[in-house]
């Protein structure tokens, strides 16, 4: 778990979740600190529990690589507070997994192929408008790294090739999609910087990265004349690739 600003005591509770106390204090030999290790079942393997802050910066990138700095797994995943991991099977053919078992078990089928280094599933931020793939999993020892302020890109090391498994079975679900008016204002002001930042550099790609965005914030807005703008450009400077395919969808 890593906070990056809560103002309440959402740290407490998470650590008292686990029997242990925030923030780490000196121990007495009876109080339980972070992290923790326990099992998530009978027969399970101990898990890590790590519980960090980092200071906010408006910096997605940053502070995805804080966070994957800290793990210790040969496949990494992120989800954030409000996201839900979900199966899109009929229950019938889910054999009475939980979304991470399913996760769990295909995971090992990647990894026993030895192909793919990286995860695609469906993110429904904003369901119908806002729904995309986004790399979900990654095998973090391949020297991977998240690049850019807001809507961040994972990376390759130059070394290692992208190699893509697409789970069309997973999804994750961001909670607040039937009210995200929180997160779209702080969004659309990072992305507005970077946008126009981006433009005046004269970085096209990154500019137009940003008009994609700024043109689905614009859309849940109903605005659609900048919408449409922003899409156009999109679409336009983008080339052959998904956001351009979105963009002019």
């Amino acid at each position: 778990f890593v906070d990056t600003g809560s103002t309440d005591d959402t740290c407490e509770k998470i650590a008292a979740a686990f029997d242990a106390t925030w923030p780490a204090t000196p121990g007495d030999g009876e109080t339980r600190q972070m992290p923790v290790y326990m099992r998530c079942g009978p027969g399970q393997p101990l898990v890590r529990i790590v519980l960090e802050t980092f200071e906010w910066c408006d910096d997605f990138a940053k502070a995805r690589n804080f966070a994957f700095s800290l793990g210790t797994a040969k496949w990494r995943m992120w989800l954030d507070a409000d996201d839900e991991l979900t199966v899109d099977l009929p229950k019938e053919q889910q054999n009475g997994d939980t979304a991470a078992q399913h996760l769990r078990k295909a995971l090992m089928h990647t990894d026993g192929l030895g192909q793919a280094n990286v995860v695609m599933m469906m993110y429904n931020y904003a369901p119908p408008l806002l729904k995309q793939d986004k790399y979900r999993v990654v095998r973090w020892q391949d020297g991977w790294r998240w690049e850019g302020p807001i809507h961040e890109e994972l990376v390759p090391h130059p070394s290692h090739q992208r190699v893509i498994a697409s789970y069309r079975e997973l999804s994750v679900v961001h909670q607040d999609a039937r009210d995200p008016v929180r997160s779209i204002k702080r969004n659309t002001r990072i992305c507005t910087a970077n946008y126009m930042e981006a433009f005046a550099k004269g970085n096209v790609e990154l500019a137009a990265r940003m008009a994609y965005y700024l043109g689905q914030y614009a859309r849940l807005e109903n605005d659609r004349e900048r919408a449409t703008r922003f899409y156009v450009e999109a679409g336009t400077n983008l080339g052959l690739t998904n956001l351009a395919a979105y963009a002019w969808t």
